[in-house]
């Protein structure tokens, strides 16, 4: 039976609509001994205010010494053409891949090899999907043969699942993406 299960410390948020906030400070909670997620949640509210977006994420990832690595299903520099929000967006998420470096794969669907792959790099997976209609972001942090341990940072739970019913909870109107992270030593 193979498994692999990272001793991941959640972080509950009951701010709705923060799971980013919530999977951040877990990602730092997890690998940095000494950190203050209680603080530090107090300082991204007043910094970020209502900009709470996945560009913002990843930056602040990146600017704590974390290694990323982004897969997409669709390639997001398409979305520059648009004259919107998404277009913006999309602008800063390249402007941030540049910047620090950041391994991207584009073309890619969730499969069980590479989220298996990354679990056994030691790397969390922050995974978009959607919850009642609304975008949300899911933790995967281990899996046991065929099932993935995912938590829900606003939920304060953890729950097994199959493949199949993670693909599901992934699949979100800008297509499937994941960020594998951990921190760089």
């Amino acid at each position: 039976m193979k498994k692999i299960k990272l001793p991941i410390k959640l972080y509950y948020h009951k701010i709705s609509g923060y799971c980013l906030i919530g999977a951040y400070l877990t990602v730092r909670n997890t690998f940095e001994k000494d950190f203050n997620p209680l603080k530090e949640e107090k300082l991204l509210y007043k910094k970020l205010k209502n900009n709470v977006n996945t560009v913002e994420l990843i930056k602040l990832l990146n600017k704590n010494n974390y290694s990323t690595r982004i897969f997409s299903e669709k390639d997001y520099r398409n979305f520059t053409k648009q004259n919107n929000k998404l277009s913006n967006l999309a602008k800063n998420y390249i402007e941030v891949l540049n910047k620090f470096n950041i391994y991207e794969e584009t073309g890619i669907l969730p499969n069980p090899k590479l989220i298996k792959e990354c679990l056994e790099n030691g790397e969390i997976i922050l995974a978009n999907g959607v919850k009642e209609n609304n975008p949300h972001m899911r933790i995967i942090f281990g899996y046991e043969n065929e099932e993935f341990l995912i938590s829900d940072t606003s939920e304060n739970e953890t729950f097994k699942v199959s493949f199949k019913t993670l693909k599901k909870l992934l699949k979100a109107p800008s297509g499937y993406w994941m960020i594998a992270t951990k921190i760089l030593n």
